[in-house]
């Protein structure tokens, strides 16, 4: 993986730029808790295939919509944040296609619970946030894994989401995706952080994490100190962070 592939690949990376807003006041919405009442914003399904729909999208604005919410203090705030990453991870099919119902179906897991297993107390949800936040900023990247996969429903894959747009420059995801990518790799570095997902200790699963996350970080250093940028879909150049290298490393595999 040269500059110049990692590059190409960032800018190939067309993940769906979902998420849940504020519904208007008095408007319909599709999640409801308490004060919180949210809807769905999804983009067209050809977005990303014309070029005029696709240059009114930022990946870097979506993750400034989710940071900006996993970094309030306010409770509905953070719970707000947490339900729009849980519906962006899910919305989008391994095809590329659009499931917004699933996504929906969901994200109210978090609030309703599921079959035999009932949802975990909002208070707690968020306790477990501020939590994750704090060793983030300590750059505790393991431990902030551990502590984001307390929030009930959240495996390593989608802990690792919400700790992503948490603090984009030193964390990233590892999902199956990138487990299979990994995997079939012929870096053996690389290669021997594969399987995160199907690991049974929760420390084991933390500490391959935040390797995962220390070679995304080393190597967005390394771009940004060579001078590079990434494109964004609407035009913008952006210096690297963590979650870049990895979404390069994604898109690389598709």
């Amino acid at each position: 993986m040269n500059d110049a592939e990692l590059k190409r690949a960032r800018e190939a990376y067309a993940y769906i730029p979902a998420k849940l807003t504020r519904a208007r006041e008095g408007g319909d919405s599709d999640i409801r808790w308490e004060d919180l009442r949210l809807s769905p914003s999804v983009p067209p399904s050809n977005w990303y295939s014309d070029v005029t729909k696709r240059q009114s999208f930022s990946s870097l604005e979506l993750d400034n919509f989710h940071s900006a919410l996993l970094a309030s203090d306010a409770p509905l705030e953070l719970l707000h944040g947490l339900l729009s990453v849980v519906f962006w991870g899910y919305v989008s099919g391994t095809d590329g296609n659009i499931r917004e119902a699933r996504a929906l179906k969901r994200t109210w897991w978090h609030l309703r619970g599921r079959a035999n297993s009932s949802p975990q107390m909002p208070q707690e949800i968020i306790f477990h946030l501020k939590n994750a936040r704090a060793l983030l900023e300590k750059n505790q990247i393991g431990d902030a894994l551990i502590e984001a996969m307390r929030i009930k429903f959240l495996g390593m894959a989608f802990g690792s989401k919400v700790l992503a747009f948490m603090n984009s420059k030193v964390a990233a995801v590892y999902d199956e995706v990138i487990s299979l990518r990994l995997e079939e790799h012929s870096n053996g570095a690389l290669s021997r952080l594969a399987n995160g997902v199907k690991l049974t200790r929760k420390v084991d699963q933390a500490n391959l994490y935040a390797e995962w996350c220390g070679w995304c970080l080393e190597k967005a250093r390394a771009l940004n100190a060579a001078g590079a940028l990434w494109r964004d879909w609407n035009g913008a150049d952006n210096a690297w962070r963590a979650v870049d290298a990895e979404r390069a490393f994604y898109a690389l595999g598709r």
